[in-house]
């Protein structure tokens, strides 16, 4: 009996010992599957940048502008040190001459200019501009209508390409005084390098893009990278407005003048004068002057003439008023006096009559009537 039972222990200990040899073989087997599976899985995924790298297919759109915006810096970076590792420091040298001789400079100028033919001044900048492939961006003239009786004045902001802005200068300061001249020039290569710079990347980076939406297969991918192209698309465009504008700045400059009209110019050199000299000249701008505010005087007065005889005639009217309502009221007023008296007169009577007379009444009495008479003539 105990030999049976060591013998059934050995065989269930040998049925184990083969379990296990077996369950391991079939583990090992379905780990290289497994391996097998997610090696060739892996393989049919997109490829994310040049290097050989792969990447899943829920990755997020954070993730491929992340990796891609690397990519170009890396590229420019690569690009920014082989001249130099090429050349050295003659390269460099190059480099800094020709960014020297491809500035980006704005160019403006302020000119305040006088002139006796204002008309024809301002018909000459027009026709100027013109002839010189510009155009008028802004044209204001005051002065010239019926209201205003001052000297003219006008108000020009010109654009003309930047190789004729000397001639157009030069052209208006013969045609005119100039009395005041400002140029300004800035310098905007840095801004202009570095706009174009980053469009260049980002043409790159959408170039790139549309290489892999092309090899994309899943849902996920394809709109993760159309998000970035929009994305990069905008940039580039925005980046090409500021380019545009930037070309547009440097190849036209801006000119603004402003033209008055004047009787004499204003002496845009001192000269140096004795005392003898200032003083003649200081006697002749005064008799000057004097004929001129008489003259303007003159002009003024018989322009303001019919308003000046309505206003008499309003006066006069006023005045013939007021005498007869003053006359009229003195001719009452003497009516008055003229009755009392009359009373006066019979109430002396009365007392002659009853007895109750002075000695002096007599007189009085004489002078009252006196007096009646004379209103009585005053009256006819």
């Amino acid at each position: 009996m105990k030999k049976v039972m060591k013998k059934m222990m050995c065989y269930l200990l040998c049925m184990m010992l083969c379990m296990g040899i077996i369950g391991c073989g079939a583990a090992d087997k379905m780990t290289s599957e497994v391996a097998s599976d997610s090696a060739s899985i892996t393989q049919s995924k997109p490829m994310v940048n040049g290097m050989g790298s792969y990447t899943d297919s829920t990755a997020t759109t954070e993730e491929y502008a992340a990796e891609y915006e690397e990519a170009p810096m890396e590229d420019a970076a690569m690009e920014e040190t082989a001249p130099q590792e090429a050349g050295g420091t003659d390269g460099g040298e190059a480099l800094e001459n020709t960014v020297a001789s491809n500035r980006k400079l704005i160019r403006r100028v302020n000119l305040d200019v006088e002139t006796q033919d204002f008309d024809g001044l301002t018909q000459f900048i027009e026709s100027k501009v013109n002839s010189l492939g510009g155009y008028m961006e802004e044209s204001n003239v005051y002065g010239s209508s019926y209201e205003y009786s001052s000297y003219r004045t006008a108000q020009y902001t010109v654009r003309v390409p930047v190789d004729k802005l000397d001639e157009l200068v030069g052209a208006v300061g013969e045609q005119g005084n100039i009395v005041r001249k400002n140029e300004s020039a800035t310098d905007v290569t840095l801004s202009y390098v570095d706009t174009k710079s980053r469009k260049e990347a980002n043409e790159v980076e959408y170039e790139r893009l549309m290489a892999l939406l092309e090899k994309a297969e899943d849902i996920d991918t394809i709109v993760a990278l159309e998000s970035r192209m929009t994305t990069v698309r905008y940039e580039i465009q925005s980046l090409e407005s500021q380019l545009r504008t930037y070309d547009n700045l440097v190849d036209f400059a801006t000119i603004e003048i402003s033209v008055s009209e004047v009787v004499v110019y204003t002496p845009t050199e001192p000269e140096k004068k004795t005392d003898l000299e200032r003083m003649a000249e200081g006697f002749i701008n005064s008799i000057k002057n004097i004929v001129h505010d008489f003259k303007e005087f003159v002009i003024d007065f018989v322009v303001a003439l019919p308003y000046l005889m309505i206003w008499a005639l309003v006066i006069w009217i006023v005045v013939v008023i007021i005498r007869k309502i003053r006359k009229r009221n003195k001719i009452k007023k003497e009516k008055k006096n003229a009755e009392r008296n009359e009373n006066r007169v019979c109430d002396a009577d009365r007392k002659t009559e009853r007895g109750e007379i002075h000695i002096d009444e007599p007189a009085d009495r004489a002078e009252n009537s006196d007096h009646i008479e004379q209103t009585a003539d005053n009256e006819k």
